[in-house]
């Protein structure tokens, strides 16, 4: 009968399946027919375990959720849409600011404040989609509920145009945030924070 394996050689005895066979071959629990089995190499294009015959420029991929990796292409298109549409938001605060009729100071003061609080959020929002922030996802669909309304009741008047792209620019940011591969990458785990 042979001697049981050492502490310490569990790694060495399971790196690969012919290792296993060897070791295992004279234990008292194989009684033979171990010996049977066919031995196998690993596939060749499995990657070493202790990486010392890695490429020295080949770093190791990583899943589309992982933390410094790149939001999908569609995510990515919604999020700088929303970042516009903050900007867009702030800048006319900020008219709506200089704009200010002496007859109107207060309506006017707090629908500028409005507007600039209202855009940086969009802003933040935008961050926390390219960042892959669960969070994020939530306020920007609000935001574009309340960008289609607004299409929606401009599309008769004088600026029927700006209704348009205020439209536009909402479906894409909806489309962009609801495709697969964006709801994939905002549901992950480590994520949700």
């Amino acid at each position: 009968m042979a001697a049981p394996p050492r502490r310490g050689t569990t790694s060495m005895m399971l790196s690969s399946p012919a290792a296993l066979h060897k070791t295992l071959r004279g234990s008292a629990w194989s009684q033979g027919w171990l010996e049977s089995l066919p031995v196998t190499e690993p596939p060749p294009d499995r990657e070493p375990e202790d990486g010392a015959d890695r490429e020295p420029d080949r770093e190791p991929e990583r899943l589309p959720g992982d933390r410094g990796h790149r939001p999908p292409a569609p995510l990515t298109a919604a999020a700088s849409l929303v970042l516009l549409q903050g900007l867009f938001t702030v800048l006319f605060g900020i008219s709506e600011a200089v704009h200010v009729s002496s007859g109107r100071v207060v309506m006017g003061a707090t629908t500028a404040l409005f507007f600039v609080v209202y855009g940086a959020a969009l802003g933040f929002c935008a961050w926390g989609m390219h960042a892959l922030r669960s969070w994020s996802r939530g306020p920007v669909l609000l935001a574009e509920l309340i960008w289609l309304g607004l299409a929606w009741n401009l599309r008769d008047s004088t600026v029927t145009g700006v209704a348009i792209a205020v439209a536009a620019s909402a479906v894409l940011v909806l489309a962009g945030m609801l495709h697969p591969r964006s709801i994939q990458a905002l549901n992950r785990e480590e994520h949700r924070s």
